[in-house]
């Protein structure tokens, strides 16, 4: 089916791609917030701070405002996801093509993980440091467990990055709902300890006092300061427009190639795109072993003949052990693409009605029946040799051929 927007003029595309630019920009803002909303408020929040030390200074005590400070970073991380879920009520909903996956980079918390790590080791040090009488708590425990499972987000994160979730999930750790979800659980069962007892550390009153005033104001600038990195990691959208712009301007790059780029930055990636490292290479595997298979089939012809001759003896090894190294290589590369397929299997829902999917079916199975033919045709090859090596009672090497091109180098012994 043919796609209007690509058969636009340079001009109305042009347009298009600038309206789309705005409306990203629009979109992408956090809950209405700009960049410039952000700082003001962090200015006027620390002159609110420089007023309660200049007013209180005497007043103030560094151990209090430090368990204040941790009860309110504690509560509102630990119910993170009913603000997250009260806050979609009200956002604009954006379109979802379930038959596209993303990539778990994508959708990762990587703002939200690196914050909370930051904030959970600060306050551990904060504890251990300040707190001289009783530095070794609930409280200081608890941040320190916190920060240890933040560090496991992060690796679980960097180490997944390439895994395949299903679009239209956002704030994935583990790229698996039921892990993701154990994940969050544990991190707000202790988060909900912390702050119990931070309040619970807290002495005197709320309500007009300094200790919490003060608390209160950091725990604003720190807040804004992650509503900034939130603002700035959803600009990615509009920044990448803003790249496409430029290629389309400047480098005349095709609007079809142009659009295909916008759609996978909107809704994801097709089962056919995901897969397409993986089929290139076992494409460009079986392209590139052409010239040495040719030298595998003249040796399985020799063979059948009784043709062969103990000369080519070093040939034969050279052109077997690669033909080896060959093997080992596909297995690892159909491995990889049997598992992606695998992932795509398990995120897009009813995928077997999904065209591209049966295209990409019939693509793999192809280059499987290729992969199955060219390794029987190998074992045959390396079977014959045996029996050609046996009726003539040669010594060439020790043991069967097989195993002598998978694990030894080749000496001649004539």
């Amino acid at each position: 089916m043919k796609n209007r927007l690509t058969e636009l003029s340079d001009s109305e595309f042009l347009s298009f791609l600038y309206s789309e630019r705005d409306r990203e920009e629009s979109l992408t803002s956090y809950q209405g917030w700009s960049i410039w909303a952000i700082w003001g408020a962090i200015v006027t929040v620390t002159i609110a701070i420089y007023s309660i030390l200049s007013n209180h200074y005497e007043e103030i005590l560094i151990l209090n405002t430090g368990y204040i400070l941790s009860g309110i970073f504690a509560f509102v991380l630990c119910y993170r996801p009913y603000f997250l879920f009260t806050t979609s009520l009200v956002s604009r909903e954006r379109g979802v093509d379930y038959k596209k996956v993303k990539y778990l980079k994508d959708v990762a918390p990587n703002s939200y993980l690196w914050f909370t790590l930051i904030i959970s080791i600060c306050f551990s040090v904060f504890f251990l440091i300040i707190d001289k009488a009783g530095f070794w708590n609930k409280i200081t425990i608890g941040w320190i467990i916190v920060a240890m499972l933040n560090i496991v987000g992060v690796v679980a994160c960097r180490i997944n990055k390439d895994k395949i979730v299903m679009a239209g999930f956002e704030g994935l750790v583990f790229g698996e709902k039921r892990y993701d979800s154990l994940y969050y659980g544990v991190v707000s069962g202790v988060l909900s300890n912390v702050w119990l007892n931070s309040l619970i550390k807290n002495k005197g009153r709320i309500f007009g006092n300094p200790d919490f005033e003060l608390a209160v104001c950091i725990a604003t600038i720190l807040i804004l300061l992650y509503l900034f990195l939130e603002f700035k990691s959803r600009e990615k959208i509009s920044s990448r427009m803003d790249v496409l712009l430029d290629d389309f301007i400047y480098k005349y790059r095709d609007k079809s190639d142009i659009y295909h780029q916008m759609q996978v930055l909107h809704m994801g990636y097709s089962v056919l795109e995901v897969c397409s490292r993986e089929v290139y290479q076992l494409k460009n595997s079986f392209k590139d072993f052409e010239p040495q298979k040719e030298k595998v089939e003249e040796y399985n012809r020799h063979l059948s003949n009784g043709r062969f001759n103990i000369n080519d003896i070093d040939s034969y090894i050279h052109v077997m052990q690669s033909a080896f190294r060959f093997i080992k290589q596909l297995k690892i590369q159909s491995e990889a693409l049997e598992r992606k397929i695998k992932q795509i299997e398990n995120q897009v829902p009813r995928i077997e009605e999904v065209e591209e999917y049966r295209g990409l079916l019939i693509i793999v199975n192809k280059l499987l029946e290729q992969e199955n033919n060219v390794i029987k045709m190998i074992y045959n090859v390396v079977d014959q040799m045996d029996d050609w090596i046996k009726n003539r009672e040669l010594e060439v090497w020790e043991g069967s051929t097989r195993e002598f091109l998978e694990t030894r180098n080749y000496e001649p012994k004539y």
